[in-house]
């Protein structure tokens, strides 16, 4: 039944007042008594909702339980074990069960139980406002997230999810912050190997681990492992299907990588990056008129999300749409405030408003050669693969001699099939590009 919009409750702070109760007391609800609290990632007010009428409900079948618990005292308890997060485990594994029976049908993807939050009330309130400004995955919000995470493992050193969202948290910075891969690979491995001397069996430190091995490490195999023991532990976490089905999709596993960005999609519907890994996934495995409908839908209800503009954009270039390559990467330099991004930019204008295809391609395969030049930077695929859009041989063979002398791993399947296929009557250029690709995955 349709509800209107009166019935509905934003945020954890509203669900809160709505029983007369902080915060960190209705997560607590949720956990342990299945409150019918829904979740919509990447939303910039609230990461979650909730029916009034449903929670009315829970609370009359649940009365002595839900509605007249007095408030937590703030005051210490000496008689708490002294890792009360481990103790509800098995707590958590029911609530998953029995909420993934409720809801799958008719209702949005309920909240998962997340583990038990740290003892201390006041750091348990600075972790979940981490976590909800992670969630947001803007430069601002993120480098806040870091910086109460720190201020987390600081006070509560043996809360080992602490820890893991560290990790996660300096990895998301290169991307959605200003972190350079030479800090925030270090960082993230840190954060996350302190977490698993902690709790070995903490799933979401796994999955930090993995997303090094293969970003920063280029070891896929190994990656692929950890990825799968994460999985195995905590089946339910979006985020861990999102980065496996990222690293599928960029080794070339193209139909493993869909399935698993659908199995985050249906965990976390409407996540605007799950989307945009997804129509990126798509395109990858061929499906050009999805992955396009797709990124440009989640581009006209999430144009904030400069991911999906760089996605698309390469796409436009690949297909020799200039002018949408620019508005891509002007739209990206704006949302990211780089002013690498912003000269490049400007250049990339300059040729097109020329309708000079020759200057755009040497601004292309000159942006890319210095990034990859740079400390840390990125390999020189993508130089390989606009040379090859160009049909400048020559830049190709440059660009695969700089990769080797320089021992890349590539892996970026999706430019590395299209340069073979272009390149396929040439041996030397064929034989030097599998030499460089990284190992595939199955």
């Amino acid at each position: 039944m349709a509800r209107t919009s009166s019935d509905r409750i934003d945020g954890w702070k509203a669900i809160g007042a709505h029983f007369g109760r902080d915060r960190t007391t209705v997560v607590r609800w949720t956990k342990e008594r299945g409150l019918p609290v829904k979740r919509i990632p990447g939303g910039k007010k609230a990461t979650v909702y909730a029916s009034k009428a449903e929670l009315d409900a829970r609370a009359m079948a649940n009365a002595d339980d839900v509605t007249s618990e007095p408030e937590a005292s703030h005051e210490p308890q000496d008689n708490r074990p002294a890792k009360p997060y481990l103790a509800l485990g098995i707590v958590v594994a029911m609530l998953i069960a029995v909420s993934a029976f409720v809801y799958s049908k008719s209702t949005p993807s309920p909240v998962v139980p997340d583990e038990a939050l740290p003892q201390d009330r006041a750091v348990a309130e600075l972790y979940l406002n981490a976590r909800d400004k992670w969630a947001e995955r803007t430069s601002k919000s993120i480098s806040s997230a870091i910086e109460d995470l720190k201020q987390v493992v600081t006070r509560a050193p043996d809360y080992a999810p602490g820890h893991a969202a560290l990790a996660d948290a300096y990895l998301l910075a290169r991307d959605y912050g200003d972190l350079r891969d030479q800090d925030a690979f270090p960082a993230a491995r840190s954060a996350a190997l302190a977490a698993l001397k902690i709790d070995p069996d903490l799933g979401a430190a796994h999955r930090a681990i993995g997303f090094i091995q293969y970003w920063h490490d280029h070891e896929p195999i190994a990656a692929q492992k950890s990825f799968e023991r994460a999985i195995a532990l905590d089946p339910k976490r979006a985020q861990t299907h999102l980065w496996y089905g990222n690293v599928l999709a960029d080794n070339g596993a193209h139909t493993k990588a869909i399935a698993q960005l659908q199995i985050a999609r249906r965990l976390n519907p409407g996540a605007v990056e799950i989307l945009t890994n997804l129509g990126w996934a798509l395109w990858a495995g061929g499906r050009r008129d999805e992955a396009v409908k797709l990124l440009t839908e989640t581009i006209a209800s999430n144009p904030n999300f400069a991911g999906a503009h760089d996605c698309l954009s390469v796409i436009r270039l690949s297909e020799g749409d200039l002018n949408g390559y620019a508005a891509g990467v002007e739209a990206r330099a704006k949302l990211r405030r780089s002013i690498l991004l912003e000269a490049y930019g400007k250049a990339v204008w300059n040729a097109v408003r020329k309708n000079d295809e020759r200057e755009l391609r040497n601004v292309i395969f000159d942006h890319g050669a210095r990034i990859a030049s740079a400390p840390g930077g990125e390999n020189h695929v993508w130089s390989a693969y606009n040379a090859t859009l160009a049909s400048n041989r020559d830049r190709v063979i440059f660009a695969i001699t700089q990769g080797e002398a320089l021992r890349e791993n590539w892996g970026s399947a999706v430019y590395l099939d299209r340069i073979i296929a272009r390149w396929k009557d040439d041996p030397e250029i064929v034989s030097r590009i599998e030499q460089l690709r990284a190992p595939r995955l199955q």
